[in-house]
């Protein structure tokens, strides 16, 4: 059988991954890295990002990377200031609607599938979760 295209890099980083599952994770179209999926908890996911080494579409990596700083402080400040979360989401938050509403997030998995997924969440330690959407694609 023949691989398209969109298939054959997914093939490539599952041997790399010596058979574990793995995502590319996309924004916008935009493939920002790969994912090693490291927890199966329903109803979500997670794993280990690999940012993507790219420079396209700076605009869009750019917006990503500050959503990305975002969700970690959120993240951190959960951890070790709780009290300080609430003002923290309310003044930065919005700021990110664009990001966070958006139906443009999706996997890739190693079988060259689209998944569609709601806005992931990222940890100072390299782990992105996410939750599946309703309408998978």
């Amino acid at each position: 059988m023949a691989l398209c295209p969109a298939q054959a890099p997914a093939l490539e980083v599952s041997l790399a991954l010596g058979g574990k599952q793995g995502y590319a994770l996309f924004y916008r179209g935009v493939k920002l890295g790969r994912i090693a999926l490291t927890d199966r908890v329903s109803p979500g996911r997670a794993g280990t990002l690999t940012p993507e080494t790219a420079s396209d579409r700076p605009e869009i990596r750019r917006r990503v990377r500050d959503y990305m700083q975002f969700r970690i402080e959120a993240d951190r400040l959960a951890r070790d200031s709780p009290h300080s979360l609430e003002e923290f989401l309310d003044l930065t938050e919005p700021g990110f609607s664009d990001v966070i509403n958006s139906m443009e997030w999706y996997l890739v998995d190693d079988q060259g599938d689209r998944l569609g997924i709601l806005a992931p969440t990222f940890s100072p330690d390299g782990t992105v979760r996410w939750n599946w959407r309703d309408d998978p694609r």
